[in-house]
C-alpha cells in the first residue's frame, strides 16, 4: 500500500517487552510529524519462540492461514481485550535470541519468509540480537560497525545490555526518546548499509550510509531480511551474531520517500 493511501494507521505491535521498542516506535512517529496520517499503537507482548511453538502445535506450523490477533487471543485470554477494535498493521518486532532454549534457526527461517506484509498476516523484523543494536556504535559511520558482530556467549540474561553499556568509546547516544530526525535518519541508513555490506557483500565505501547516497529507500528495497537471517545462522555456527536492528525499517516500508529520505539527504548534506 502506498504511504499516501495511508491517512489512518492502527499498529498492533507485537514484541516480547512491552516498553523500550513501542515507545521507540511511538517516537519515530513523533519525528516524522506524517501529514495527515493519524496513528495508534497497540502494543502486546509475547515471545517469539513461544508463538511459533502454539502455531505448531495447534495449527499445524500454518502460518499462512492464521490470523495472529486469534493466536494471540488463544494464549492469552486475559488481555484479549487489547485485541479488539481491528488494526491496519500488524508487525512483530522481537530479538534473536539464540540463547533462547526454544531457538529454531531453520524454522524462525520459515516463519520469516512468510510474515512479510505487515496490512497482510504481519511482518516480522528482528534485532540482532537485541534493540540496543540500534545504539551500538560511538558515531555514525563508525567503519567498525560495519563487520561488528557479539559472542553468543554474552549474550544470556541481560549480557548484551552490559555491553553496549560498557564499550569504548561509549554510545553516540543512551536513550532511545532523545533521538531527533536525523538521528533517526543516520541510524537507519547505517543499518541499510550495514545489510548490504554483509549480504551482497558489498564494500563499506559503496554502502549508501557510507557513500551518502540521497535514496536510501529505493536501496532499502533492494535488501532481503531473510538473506540476512540466513548470515546470521551461519555466523552463529561460529558462535557469533553479527549486529544490527532492522525494526525501524517499518517507517521506509511505508514512508520511506515521502518521509525518510528527506530526511537522510538533509542529514547526510
Amino acid at each position: 500500500m502506498n504511504a499516501h493511501t495511508r491517512s489512518e494507521i492502527r499498529l498492533l505491535l507485537v514484541v516480547e517487552g512491552d516498553k523500550t521498542e513501542p515507545r521507540l516506535m511511538e517516537h519515530c512517529f513523533e519525528l516524522l510529524n506524517l501529514e495527515g496520517v493519524s496513528y495508534e499503537i497497540v502494543p502486546f507482548s509475547t515471545n517469539i519462540y513461544q508463538l511459533i511453538r502454539y502455531v505448531d502445535e495447534n495449527y499445524d506450523g500454518d502460518f499462512e492461514n492464521i490470523e495472529i490477533q486469534a493466536v494471540l487471543r488463544e494464549l492469552y485470554p486475559e488481555r484479549a481485550m487489547l485485541l479488539d477494535g481491528g488494526f491496519t498493521d500488524t508487525v512483530l518486532v522481537f530479538d534473536y535470541d539464540p540463547q533462547d532454549g526454544a531457538f529454531d534457526q531453520s524454522r524462525l527461517e520459515e516463519v520469516m519468509s512468510l510474515l512479510k506484509e505487515s496490512t497482510d498476516l504481519g511482518k516480522l523484523f528482528l534485532n540482532y540480537p537485541a534493540v540496543e543494536a540500534l545504539r551500538d556504535f560511538s558515531s555514525y559511520g563508525e567503519r567498525s560497525f560495519y563487520d561488528s558482530a557479539v559472542r553468543k556467549d554474552e549474550l544470556a540474561k541481560g549480557g548484551y545490555k552490559r555491553v553496549v553499556r560498557g564499550r569504548v568509546p561509549p554510545p553516540q547516544f543512551t536513550d532511545f526518546k532523545r533521538l531527533s530526525s536525523p538521528d533517526l535518519a543516520n541510524i537507519i541508513a547505517m543499518n541499510v548499509g550495514k545489510i548490504q555490506h554483509l549480504v551482497a557483500p558489498m564494500p563499506i565505501e559503496d554502502t549508501v550510509s557510507w557513500a551518502r547516497r540521497p535514496n536510501l529507500t529505493d536501496e532499502y528495497l533492494e535488501l532481503s531480511l531473510e538473506d540476512l537471517l540466513r548470515l546470521q545462522g551461519k555466523e552463529l555456527s561460529q558462535g557469533r551474531v553479527f549486529i544490527c536492528g532492522t525494526c525501524l525499517f517499518f517507517f521506509l516500508d511505508y514512508w520511506g520517500r515521502e518521509a525518510i529520505d528527506p530526511l537522510w539527504r538533509k542529514a547526510s548534506a
